[in-house]
């Protein structure tokens, strides 16, 4: 079984995250009270924080107890914007300050012409990982702190509020003391959702040929990453102007057919007949660029790798919490086979066919030590004039829809979020993880610019209460895109 690694370190959206909490209890010695032996170096100190690997301040110096062991106690609390029950223990607090429209920009375009052009997105109903270990990196070497017993992880439902841990056999494991920097997680890299999305379309008439299609303005069989799509033959689909909703299917998963065939997983008709969504497939790491067969996919794993520091104190009753943070609310992704050019979601996925799918789980996970602080969610829309320099450029105005989440620390401040477009296959302005340590103060008193790690930065922004007004600022985009009006509202 093959383990793909990810190292992150922030990130994070909205209403549909799920927070797992780690808390770690330090036990001085052992139920026999044989207990371990005492140790001791020659740092002086005054206070336990100066003291390292699990020793305390003692005589003002630094001993330890060698041997001994903590208790690591799993909690998950998940958090879905269409179920919203069991949220009472989360901080979603106000801003402490804000202000309306101080820049006076006013919208130019009608938000009701916004069009998806090919992908649609928004929260699941409920959602299914699947973990196979949790441990930790530190003095003590590599430590686990969970291991699955079933080889394909233990699965964790996510809808709202806490999770059950004991009905799916996560129990607590002991932990030797001492200072930790990393924590090390490997889930199945195929998980299930279930859920519907809505959008609005343009007509659009079928066409039969090879990828780029009849103008290649896209996907070069040329580019390593479009190469296994050569000579495959796909065909779009007709669909008329107007509104749809799709909804899960359990048998049309994109793990159930080869990425380069032109084998199909399903239609938008089939997908809009279904009123009821069921849990289906998907593949977390959002891209078959190792080019693994569906056996292969279902029967890999996603690692992932976060530093963070904590520390297992020695001789007292202490606790540490981490939390692990997933996003959910752009988690469910449709791709409605509408492209012409058969661009797909991601290079290294299936395209000429329409289904479920997921890019952005790896942006979506995240670990704080000690979080105390709170979160928001805000929609954006971002405003593209005609005319405007590629790869934005088109002959109308148009409207970009993203959703931006904040996670703060106890004092406001940003450790982390991401910003995510609705729709994959559209031009962007600004997306990815929030990089929190360059958030500044912006020129505006009171505002901030937050820059994602994909490109773009958001410009003069300020925090905002949920039932403010909508607000406004500037995007300033990549490279030399140009900078952009974005209206914006607070949600969560």
């Amino acid at each position: 079984m093959k383990v793909i690694n990810i190292i992150t370190g922030v990130g994070l959206k909205w209403l549909g995250l799920l927070l797992l909490g780690v808390t770690i209890f330090q036990n001085g010695c052992n139920s026999s009270g044989s207990g371990g032996s005492i140790s001791s170096n020659d740092s002086s100190c005054t206070t336990n924080t100066q003291c390292s690997g699990g020793q305390v301040c003692q005589n003002g110096i630094c001993v330890g107890i060698n041997g001994s062991t903590g208790t690591v106690e799993l909690s998950i609390i998940s958090i879905n914007a269409k179920t919203t029950s069991g949220l009472s223990g989360l901080q979603y607090p106000q801003a402490s300050t804000g202000r309306l429209n101080t820049l006076s920009i006013s919208r130019t375009i009608d938000p009701s012409t916004y069009r998806a052009q090919t992908i649609v997105s928004g929260p699941p109903d409920a959602m299914k990982i699947y973990i196979q270990s949790i441990s930790a990196d530190g003095d003590n070497g590599k430590v686990t702190i969970f291991q699955s017993t079933n080889p394909n992880g233990t699965e964790v439902n996510l809808t709202s509020g806490s999770v059950n841990l004991a009905a799916s056999g996560i129990t607590t494991q002991a932990i030797p003391v001492g200072d930790y920097h990393q924590i090390d997680i490997n889930i199945a890299r195929v998980g299930q959702f279930k859920g519907c999305v809505s959008g609005t379309f343009n007509a659009n008439t079928s066409y039969t040929g090879l990828i780029g299609g009849p103008l290649h303005t896209c996907c070069s069989i040329t580019d390593p990453a479009y190469a296994g799509y050569a000579g495959l033959i796909f065909t779009s689909e007709n669909m008329a102007a107007g509104t749809y909703t799709f909804c899960t299917i359990a048998n049309r998963s994109e793990v159930s057919v080869y990425t380069y065939t032109s084998d199909t997983i399903g239609s938008n008709a089939d997908f809009e007949a279904n009123t009821t969504p069921e849990f289906v497939a998907v593949d977390l790491q959002g891209a078959n660029f190792d080019n693994k067969t569906p056996a292969e996919i279902q029967a890999a794993s996603l690692g992932f790798t976060f530093p963070v520091t904590f520390t297992v104190v020695a001789g007292t009753i202490t606790s540490t919490t981490l939390t692990l943070a997933i996003d959910l609310n752009r988690m469910l992704r449709y791709y409605a086979n509408t492209r012409n050019d058969f661009n797909p979601p991601n290079p290294n996925m299936k395209t000429g066919t329409s289904y479920f799918f997921t890019t952005i789980f790896g942006w979506s996970v995240f670990v704080f030590a000690n979080y105390n602080g709170s979160i928001e969610g805000y929609q954006i829309d971002a405003e593209i004039p005609a005319g405007s320099p590629p790869p934005l450029n088109n002959t109308q105005a148009y409207i970009i829809k993203t959703w931006m989440t904040l996670i703060k620390d106890g004092a406001g401040n940003p450790i982390a979020g991401v910003i995510s477009p609705n729709d994959d296959n559209a031009p962007w302005v600004v997306k990815g993880p929030i990089v929190a340590s360059s958030v500044t103060p912006g020129t505006i008193s009171g505002t901030v610019n937050i820059p994602a790690y994909s490109g773009g930065e958001i410009i003069n922004f300020t925090y905002k209460n949920i039932g403010d007004s909508e607000d406004s600022c500037t995007v300033q985009a990549p490279s030399n895109w140009g900078e952009y009006n974005i209206f914006y509202t607070r949600k969560l």
